[in-house]
């Protein structure tokens, strides 16, 4: 199955840093025989998803596959003569390029293959440190004139730069809302948590 990364995420997964992946849970919310949205009841592996209140409507499973399953990366990209190039990586060797969107990268130009190694469920902001690294955030070490040592923990996009916090669970905060939208995080929603090996790069 496909599944889509933003530039910054296909970078962290090439350095090997990114080894999770969350994506928002889709609950259903209209029948075929309704036009009013469902009130119904969803399980994923012993969860209960409300999506208002109603009748048990049975059990979601994740889209994107199980364990041993393959996911196939649609990033940035673009073909120059017989090549196919990528955002991720070529910017600063093709600086006019202008870059397709992921969604419109076909399966032969794909170049990341990742093998499913753990799917779960659960609040987004329940996400742990070691989980918030897992997700491709970065630690540094930085000495204050003090000797203090402190660790921040960043991300960086090409379009605003470094985000540095205190915590790595603070940083892919930020990071969400970048790609979700302002306020994304404190709707807390339930969330596909897939982790994954790179097989082939």
């Amino acid at each position: 199955r496909p599944i889509l990364m933003s530039t910054p995420m296909v970078q962290s997964t090439l350095q090997g840093r990114k080894r999770r992946t969350r994506r928002i849970i889709k609950l259903p919310s209209y029948h075929p025989d309704m036009t009013e949205k469902a009130a119904g009841k969803w399980r994923i592996e012993g969860m209960e998803l409300y999506d208002g209140n109603g009748q048990d409507e049975g059990t979601l499973r994740c889209p994107y596959g199980e364990v041993g399953d393959r996911l196939w990366v649609r990033e940035a990209w673009n073909r120059i003569g017989d090549e196919y190039v990528y955002r991720a990586t070529d910017e600063d060797v093709y600086p006019e390029t202008r870059w397709k969107p992921s969604i419109h990268m076909p399966r032969v130009a794909c170049r990341i293959l990742l093998e499913i190694t753990d799917v779960r469920a659960e609040r987004l902001q329940d996400i742990s440190e070691e989980d918030a690294v897992a997700e491709g955030v970065l630690q540094v070490v930085s000495n204050r004139p003090s000797g203090e040592t402190v660790k921040y923990n960043l991300w960086n996009d090409y379009r605003v730069g470094k985000v540095w916090c205190d915590t790595a669970k603070d940083s892919f905060a930020t990071l969400w809302e970048f790609i979700n939208g302002p306020k994304s995080w404190d709707q807390n929603p339930y969330v596909w948590v897939i982790a994954f090996e790179v097989i082939t790069n």
